[in-house]
């Protein structure tokens, strides 16, 4: 279990049983995709300038990575000067998102400009397995 950002734990995939259902589902047409979920939170003030410094590296970066299936990010305005920022990219295996988050899957990738705009951050990841 995970802790969120409230401290309630969340169920998170591990990276074996992560591997055996993308092995599993992979072979099934339209199936076994893996969704890679990321979250991160901001002054509202900066949140504009976040996305589009996240848009211009991560997400860039992300579909740039073989066995990517795109990506998305999300923000959501907290009230209290806070919003909240998720990413979602969509991958065909753990070795694609190996060739974006290095050995590490479940591990986080920050970017320079990060500290900056983030004050509070998710260092992992939750993996899910998703079905269309």
């Amino acid at each position: 279990m995970a802790a969120d950002h409230e401290g309630a734990s969340l169920p998170v995939a591990t990276t074996q049983a992560l591997d055996e259902a993308a092995a599993r589902s992979l072979g099934r047409k339209g199936d076994g995709v893996i969704t890679r979920i990321w979250r991160g939170w901001v002054r509202t003030e900066d949140a504009s300038d976040y996305v589009a410094y996240i848009t211009g590296t991560g997400l860039a970066d992300y579909r740039r990575t073989p066995g990517n299936r795109g990506a998305q990010m999300l923000t959501r305005d907290l009230g209290g000067g806070r919003t909240e920022v998720l990413t979602l990219s969509w991958w065909e295996s753990l070795d694609s998102i190996r060739g974006f988050a290095g050995d590490d899957p479940e591990a986080a990738r920050f970017y320079p400009e990060d500290d900056r705009y983030l004050l509070d951050r998710e260092t992992t990841v939750a993996h899910y397995e998703a079905f269309e």
